[in-house]
């Protein structure tokens, strides 16, 4: 992934927070496979986020989630956790 391979030529370590992205091969740093659904991946969100933060890496990376009715409250969720 681009935004990946950026980040790590700056010697930034990297954790991902993915929703349908699978885990390249050749990343080692901090990966989070979350739901594909919503309702899934909002039960996961916080636990999820918190396993991350706990990698202490330099950049949290987040795959960004559909822009739908069904999608709004994560979207949301999201938007606070990152601001």
């Amino acid at each position: 992934l681009p935004e990946i391979r950026q980040h790590l030529s700056r010697d930034e370590s990297v954790a991902v927070l993915a929703r349908t992205t699978p885990k390249p091969a050749e990343f080692d740093g901090a990966w989070f496979a979350a739901s594909e659904d919503s309702e899934g991946y909002a039960r996961e969100l916080y636990a999820a986020l918190r396993e991350l933060d706990a990698a202490h890496a330099d950049t949290l990376l987040i795959e960004d989630v559909p822009a739908t009715s069904a999608w709004q409250a994560v979207r949301d969720r999201l938007t606070r956790a990152t601001f």
